[in-house]
């Protein structure tokens, strides 16, 4: 009895379907948690943090440490502060290192029209961010930061020293000029997902572009991104298998 003929794409298809579905099921688990997670909402990085623990605001190549002695301060001018604003998060360490924790810390600002301030209670060890609630502005406001050492022992505070955040804002400790900015963080109060802020995140995108690539632009490359690589993965899969297939087939025929 002859053999029945099998299609000649008999491995291309089952194949390529496994891989769609571990390639959906791999992305429902990696992006859905981060996609649906709720987190503080950025808003503003007048400086970016550099360190993720204790022990690295000096290991960091970039990093800069901002001794503020006991009852001094830090202060940055040209900070924007934006409305959206409801907490700055910052990193600060006890400069003794002893086991009591740090003094309280001040977090004032000033801008024409607009005061402010926060502050971080004393009894925080080694090197930690801290989130401070304030009052945010009703408006935009461009103003001065300041970081004050209410205690009797010293503080040490994250800093950076990049060329691309230190241009506008100049950083004094203690009265003195010093090179580099305290890295800070404005963040929202409220806490969103990400996939309830597609429309707000792709409208920044655009605004980076000098808004030479509209929204809906940003949105049909961003669909195109998400269905047109995975469908030309599996494609190519698709005919790496069917070729392959074909060849074997050919060799068979010709043996």
């Amino acid at each position: 009895m002859p053999e029945a003929r099998r299609s000649p794409h008999a491995w291309a298809w089952p194949v390529t379907g496994i891989a769609a579905a571990i390639l959906l099921l791999g992305a429902l688990a990696l992006f859905l948690p981060y996609a649906t997670r709720k987190r503080p909402l950025v808003a503003g990085v007048p400086a970016p943090p550099l360190s993720l623990g204790r022990g690295q605001f000096a290991s960091n190549p970039v990093a800069r440490q901002l001794v503020v002695r006991a009852h001094g301060q830090a202060c940055m001018d040209n900070v924007t502060i934006e409305p959206q604003a409801g907490l700055v998060e910052f990193g600060v360490e006890p400069a003794n290192g002893g086991s009591s924790g740090g003094p309280p810390v001040e977090v004032a600002f000033r801008a024409p029209g607009y005061r402010a301030s926060g502050e971080v209670p004393a009894g925080y060890l080694g090197a930690s961010r801290v989130a401070v609630s304030f009052t945010a502005p009703e408006h935009a406001v461009i103003g001065t930061a300041c970081f004050i050492d209410k205690g009797s022992s010293a503080i040490v505070l994250e800093g950076t020293y990049q060329a691309e955040t230190t241009y506008r804002s100049l950083t004094t400790v203690n009265g003195k000029h010093v090179g580099g900015q305290v890295a800070l963080t404005f963040l929202g109060e409220q806490r969103r997902r990400l996939i309830d802020r597609l429309g707000e995140v792709f409208g920044h995108v655009s605004v980076l572009t000098d808004r030479l690539v509209p929204v809906w632009l940003v949105w049909l490359l961003a669909v195109l991104v998400v269905l047109g690589v995975p469908f030309c993965v599996l494609g190519a899969l698709w005919f790496a298998l069917d070729a392959d297939q074909a060849a074997v087939r050919s060799e068979a025929t010709a043996g």
